[in-house]
């Protein structure tokens, strides 16, 4: 677990009991993270605006023995979201204040380009990969201020050989993670007012939405784990807000969990 800590620290935490194994010191202003299963390894962004720094560092964590293996620089000071090459040293990375995506070699832990998204996507705030078909599925804001959030966004399709798009859709607002399941051809994508789309990948040109999810309005972490066909929301505390002004019963945080049908 990574967060935005003064003490710019990643814990480890018994999967079993939740006690804390480990604390593993990065740069300050951690924000997004994503695992790596074939090489166990953690990468985090942190540094960039949130820690008043003019770059983000990329941070590589093994799972397996919690060491910080190393970090990637990069000249951006907001990425929100990372996706990995299923077979090969390619990872992808959204530069979210310059409305880029990074393509990374692991191995050399350097930039080999960057294509910009202008003008079908801005401000791109999740990813996901289609490796098989050499698909990049981007999840757009297309807002700068979090009043216009709520907007409707985009959901753009790059092929990874050209860096060119190859399709955009209209989506809810507020994109903030996204998921591909290759069994079943899915793309998913939620947004900051609870909602998810869901689309069809019919080939690697084609696609289809085939429906919307609407839960809890505050809902925008979520994670689909395909080999318990489950989709899970979580829905932060919160009070609505009435002609502009917050007030009313405070709700309590849940989780949604969603059974993903055939």
């Amino acid at each position: 677990m990574s967060d935005r800590a003064a003490d710019g620290t990643c814990k480890v935490f018994n999967g079993e009991n939740y006690e804390l194994v480990k604390s593993i010191k990065l740069a300050v202003g951690a924000d997004n993270a994503a695992y790596d299963a074939p090489s166990h390894y953690q990468y985090v962004s942190a540094g960039g605006c949130h820690a008043g720094m003019p770059i983000t560092l990329i941070a590589i964590v093994s799972a397996l023995n919690g060491q910080h293996l190393g970090d990637i620089p990069v000249d951006s000071v907001n990425i929100q979201a990372m996706a990995f090459e299923s077979s090969g040293p390619k990872m992808y990375a959204d530069l979210a204040d310059v409305n880029k995506i990074a393509v990374i070699d692991r191995e050399k832990r350097s930039i080999i380009t960057t294509w910009s998204l202008a003008p079908q996507c801005q401000k791109p705030y999740a990813l996901s990969l289609d490796s098989a078909h050499q698909r990049l599925f981007v999840g757009c804001r297309l807002f700068a201020t979090q009043a216009e959030w709520w907007q409707p966004g985009k959901m753009l399709v790059l092929n990874t050989d050209s860096g060119k798009a190859v399709a955009v859709f209209d989506a809810g607002g507020g994109a903030d993670e996204m998921f591909f399941d290759a069994a079943s051809q899915r793309i998913y994508l939620q947004g900051y007012e609870g909602i998810a789309d869901v689309w069809k990948e019919v080939d690697p040109d084609h696609y289809e939405s085939i429906g919307r999810i609407q839960g809890g309005v505050h809902g925008k972490t979520s994670l689909l784990v395909p080999e318990l066909k489950r989709y899970y929301v979580a829905v932060s505390e919160h009070q609505d807000v009435i002609r502009g002004i917050q007030g009313g019963k405070v709700e309590e945080a849940y989780i949604e969990v969603y059974e993903v049908q055939p």
